[in-house]
This record gives C-alpha cells, structure tokens and sequence, in this order.
C-alpha cells in the first residue's frame, strides 16, 4: 500500500473558511462544493486539460450542507439549515421542502439511481444521537426512513446500487444497508467497518466504479480507500488536516477532488500561515474511475406547481455582481467592462461592481478578464436587488 499526495489545484480555487459538499455537474462540467461559514456555493469549471477556473460564487440564506444537480432543470438542490431549496443559476433560492425538529440541520446529500435525494442530519447542540436519515421523494414528500445516528455524514451506494454507505463521524464507523432500488428502503444496518484506530473521523465520502469507498478523513490530513468487504487498500495524503469531502470528477472521472475545511474554529491570518491549506481545492490523479454523481428527479407535476409558479424576481431584469481581480490596473479593466464600476485597492487587486442580464452574460465578462491575464478571485451575486 503505497501512499498518494494531494496537489493543491490553485491558490485561489475553494479559499475560504469550512469547504464542504463538494460534488460534480457533468452537464457543465464544473466542480460544486460549499463554505458552511461563509454561507457560500462554489461553481469551478473543468476544461479538457484540468485547468480548473472559477465560474462564479452564490450567497445562501443560511448554513449549506450538500448541493445536487437537478435533472430537466438549470438549477441545484442545496441543503440549506433544516431544508432543501432549490438553487437558480441567478442565485435566487426557493425553499422546497424541510424536516421538523429544532436544532437539526441537513449535511451531507446525495441521490440514487432514481433520483431521490437522501440527505444526513446532525445536530448544532447537545441533543443527543441526533442524526437521521432522510429521503426527498419525486413528489415533493420530505420522509424520515432512519435515525438513532450521532452524526451522519457521508453517503454513496454500490455500483449495481443494492447497497448504501453511511458515514456516522460521531461513531467513527461505516455502515452498509441492503438497498431496495425501487420502493427505495433501508435492509438492517450493518457496521462495513470502524475506524477507531484511524486518525481523524470519518466525512464525506464517494465509491468508484469499482465499489471501493473513498473516505474524507476529518482531523486526519487524509483520504482513505476502503475495498467494498471493508479492508483498507490505499491512503491519500493531504497537506491539511479537516478533510471534509471528495468526488470523482473531470471528463474521465478519472480525478479526486478533495475539499478542505478548518472544523467550524475561527481562524486568524497567524493561524493561515502556520496551515496555508485550510479550506482548499485538491486533485489527486488516480488509477480508478469515479461514478458520475446522480442528479435528482423530481416529478413534473410537482415540480411544475411548485417551481414554476414561482419564478425568479428581479427589479430590472438585470442581475447584479461584485467581481474580485488580481494582476491589473482600473483603466485597462474599464475599457474591457465599461458598463462596471472599477475600484482598485491595493496590491493588484480590483473590485468590479456591474449587472448583466443573465449567466452567458457574466461569463461572456469573465472570459474578458481572463483574455486580458487577470486572475478572478471571487464572483459574488449582491443582494437587495
């Protein structure tokens, strides 16, 4: 068992406080994971060489757990504190459906082959064995199907989907469920394997097209490979200690990407220098090939009478954005954005506030920055309009 290294993919690519939920969206090609302390979704673009590019930034109204893409829609589901919305590409959100106990929020989510969403729980106080598991169904119906967990966390399932994997961090330990594709039920839970031994508890998690499980080792600078019997065949080292979550992605599924996050502590600029690698992008290039993260799918009806009726708002028509630049000066932005606001600040970097009508229009201007060599560090939709 020969240990594997973790690259940083950028600098700049997933900086932030507590990366989480990182996920791939084959229809685009882009990488999506969150900032549970910034309240933040990621969108980073794949091209056909690995480069990864940031797309753009949306505020949540509250703390993130997992996002999922929707099939026959433009938009994601993202757990949001003890619900799930809906996600527009404008960064708009329309709250869908929520659990009932107070103190609980949704974490980890993922969907089935059917394109049900499953999502964890856990709790933000001493509530005891808090975590469940619940299931989205096709018609809107958010259900209880198991609980008694301290804190469920990652989930995936086999490649012939009879069987799920559920991460519980607070038992440091991995079950298998016999899996019923079709009515969508639980067999008996079954301890896969404990990690007691392991440094770290065990997070996110993702199973290749081989059935083995890759587990986000939080606390333990690591991903784990885990054949499907249990048995630990690789390790993947990290140059950061809180592993949250990982997926396979890229055009050959053939890439990990792992996110880091800094365990919900405050951190100083001191500590950043001491652990640069606190809530980052990495790839690792790996010899397996992932499964592609299934979508879910919702019912028509419903989601015609619930989504559609409700359409995205805005005052003008127009969607506004901040726009955060490295390596310029404001007179050369300004004559590729003349409809911007340019403010430098210091140190090469630039704020650009503007609106533009729709995402092609926003890319159109980022894609202008980058022809011009400046590096796009944050892309954030303002509020309020």
């Amino acid at each position: 068992m020969h240990p594997t290294e973790a690259v940083l993919v950028s600098h700049t690519a997933g900086r932030g406080r507590n990366g989480a939920g990182i996920t791939w969206d084959e229809r685009r090609n882009e990488l999506l994971w969150l900032d549970t302390e910034q309240h933040l979704a990621h969108r980073a673009r794949v091209g056909r060489g690995g480069a990864v590019s940031q797309v753009c930034d949306y505020h949540l109204p509250g703390r993130p757990g997992a996002i999922v893409p929707v099939a026959g829609d433009d938009g994601w589901l993202v757990t949001i504190e003890g619900s799930v919305h809906l996600l527009r590409p404008d960064g708009s959100t329309l709250r869908l459906a929520g659990v009932a106990p107070t103190g609980v929020r949704l974490n980890d989510a993922a969907c089935d082959s059917l394109g049900r969403l499953w999502a964890c729980t856990t709790a933000d106080g001493p509530l005891g064995p808090a975590g469940a598991l619940y299931r989205l169904d096709p018609d809107g119906e958010l259900r209880l199907v198991a609980d008694e967990f301290l804190v469920a966390n990652g989930l995936g399932w086999s490649p012939d989907g009879a069987t799920m994997y559920l991460a519980d961090r607070g038992a440091r330990v991995v079950y298998s469920f016999v899996f019923d594709v079709d009515r969508g039920e639980l067999g008996p839970r079954q301890v896969l394997f404990a990690l007691e031994d392991a440094t770290g508890v065990p997070s996110g998690l993702t199973v290749d097209a081989h059935g083995d499980l890759w587990i986000a080792m939080r606390g333990g600078s690591a991903v784990r490979r885990h054949r499907a019997d249990g048995t630990l065949s690789a390790v993947v080292g990290v140059p950061a200690a809180e592993v949250t979550s990982c997926t396979f992605g890229g055009r050959s599924l053939r890439t990990l990407y792992v996110i880091t996050g800094t365990n919900g502590r405050r951190r100083g600029e001191a500590t950043r220098v001491d652990e640069p690698d606190l809530a980052r992008l990495f790839q690792v290039d790996t010899s397996a090939r992932g499964q592609p993260a299934l979508p879910c799918r919702p019912a028509p009806r419903w989601w015609a009478r619930t989504v559609r009726a409700d359409p995205p708002r805005t005052t003008d028509g127009r969607h506004h954005y901040e726009i955060v630049v490295a390596g310029g000066y404001g007179s050369m932005i300004e004559s590729a954005l003349s409809d911007f606001e340019v403010t430098p600040v210091r140190g090469g970097i630039v704020h650009l506030s503007g609106s533009v009508v729709d995402q092609a229009a926003l890319h159109a201007a980022l894609l202008r920055l980058q022809d011009l060599h400046l590096e796009v560090l944050e892309v954030h939709r303002l509020s309020g309009h």
